[in-house]
C-alpha cells in the first residue's frame, strides 16, 4: 500500500508531522494556516487505520509507525528530515530517531509521550535509562 500524506509547502527544509493517538493528518486545525511554506515542506502522515489509511492492515504499533515514516520519507525522496510529534506522535518520532538516527535532522515534541524502553543512540553509544526517582522519607513529628 503506498504511503499517503497531506503535503503543505514547498521549501527546502523537510518536516514529517505525526499527530496524537486517534487523530489524523488533517486534524492539526488552524496551525496548518500559520506554517512557513516557503522555507519548509511538511508531510502530515496518517497512521495505519486512521484518516486516509482507515481500513489498512496492521500491525498497529509504534515500531510500525516508525517504519511507515521512513517509507514515506523514501517515497518522497527525503534523505534527511525533521520530525514533529504531538502526544503519542512524540513517541513515534523517538522511534524513528532510534531506527534511523542519521536521517533525523531535528525533533520537536509537542506534549510527547516519553519513550520508555526505547534505547536511543548518542555519540557516546546507547543511552542508559535514568535511575528511578526516590521519594524522601517523611520525618517523624516531635509533637
Amino acid at each position: 500500500m503506498p504511503n499517503t500524506a497531506q503535503i503543505v509547502g514547498s521549501g527546502p527544509n523537510k518536516v514529517i508531522c505525526l499527530n496524537g493517538w486517534f487523530g489524523h493528518a488533517r486534524g492539526w486545525g488552524p496551525l496548518m494556516h500559520s506554517l512557513d511554506t516557503q522555507h519548509f515542506n511538511y508531510a502530515f502522515m496518517d497512521y495505519r487505520g486512521y484518516g486516509a489509511r482507515k481500513g489498512s492492515g496492521g500491525p498497529y504499533t509504534i515500531a510500525q509507525i516508525g517504519h511507515d515514516v521512513l517509507a514515506l520519507a523514501d517515497h518522497l525522496g527525503w534523505q534527511r528530515f525533521s520530525l514533529v510529534g504531538h502526544s503519542m506522535g512524540g513517541l513515534g518520532i523517538q522511534q524513528v530517531l532510534a531506527d534511523a538516527p542519521a536521517r533525523v535532522q531535528a525533533l520537536v515534541g509537542v506534549t510527547p509521550v516519553p519513550a520508555s524502553g526505547v534505547p536511543l543512540m548518542t555519540r557516546a553509544g546507547p543511552s542508559s535509562p535514568a535511575p528511578p526517582a526516590t521519594r524522601p522519607r517523611a520525618r517523624a513529628s516531635s509533637t
